[in-house]
């Protein structure tokens, strides 16, 4: 309906007549409804659209518009922002958030570059990396000002992956809740030190049989309890439980870094200190990366 006279004079019924038009026509009724309401929710706290078919439309079309405007150069700069993109993308969010979707949204916004670039002579990668990166900031606001955790969560948890909305929400509302914990602090601490030795390590298998010290053997099971208290309750979204879970580590990673001599001489046992240490971020990682949070005595 944007190219009637009708939405040219009245932009606001953009949408809606052309659900009107379509009823008209004797369209089905979730047809003539979803394009009806498909430009809900129209501000940041307006309504979603009532059905399925109005969501997935308006995910599609925010989408698709923001990948369409970003591959022939208009985007959003500093306060300028001419076509509305930032609302457009925040539209999407909003929907995927409040209806409660398992939506890969990174995926959502490969399709739309790709799409987009059919038709396009720019660098597909780049336009998919841009977009991405514009819907991620999106996200990151939504977090912060809607669901109301603080940066450094919101930047702990999108680092661990923001593509399942519902997800990521679930895991900032727990991580929010237990992190004032003084056990929770040592933890963070603990992992900043984790990443700061395992980062661009090359992964590995680790080996029991290759431990010299108690205190290796001891994180090692631990880490494989976490594992398996995760393997029960993330598909549950039992989020707050799996936090907890983490608690223990806490002691025992304060022992092991006290007693144990990561980079060692060995290159062996070295090695195989670095895949333990590698194998427990990995776990971490399915919730947050706690390095991204500023904690007292952290740098």
């Amino acid at each position: 309906d944007l190219l009637t006279h009708m939405v040219g004079e009245f932009p606001e019924l953009q949408g809606v007549m052309g659900g009107h038009y379509l009823r008209l026509e004797n369209a089905d009724d979730a047809l003539w409804s979803a394009v009806r309401d498909h430009y809900l929710p129209v501000g940041f706290d307006g309504p979603v659209p009532d059905s399925a078919m109005g969501r997935l439309l308006g995910v599609a079309d925010r989408l698709d518009t923001v990948a369409g405007l970003f591959a022939v150069g208009e985007r959003p700069s500093g306060s300028k922002d001419p076509f509305g993109l930032r609302r457009a993308a925040q539209g999407a969010v909003k929907i995927v958030a409040e209806s409660g979707w398992d939506l890969d949204l990174v995926h959502a916004v490969d399709a739309a570059a790709a799409s987009v670039a059919e038709h396009s002579e720019g660098d597909r990668e780049e336009l998919t990396a841009a977009v991405t990166v514009f819907v991620a900031d999106r996200v990151r606001r939504w977090l912060t000002d809607v669901v109301g955790v603080s940066g450094d969560t919101a930047d702990a948890v999108m680092a661990a992956g923001w593509s399942n909305l519902p997800g990521a929400v679930a895991r900032a509302e727990a991580l929010e809740t237990v992190r004032s914990s003084s056990t929770f602090r040592s933890l963070a601490l603990a992992f900043k030190r984790v990443r700061n030795i395992t980062d661009g390590q090359s992964d590995a298998e680790v080996d029991p049989e290759i431990f010299e010290e108690t205190e290796e053997h001891e994180l090692h099971e631990a880490t494989q309890k976490f594992g398996r208290a995760l393997e029960d309750l993330l598909p549950e979204r039992r989020v707050v439980e799996a936090f907890n879970a983490m608690e223990p580590l806490a002691d025992i990673l304060e022992r092991f870094f006290v007693e144990v001599l990561v980079m060692c001489d060995d290159e062996r046992v070295r090695d195989n200190r670095i895949a333990l240490l590698k194998e427990l971020g990995r776990l971490f990682m399915d919730l947050a990366d706690l390095s991204k949070l500023q904690v007292e005595g952290g740098e």
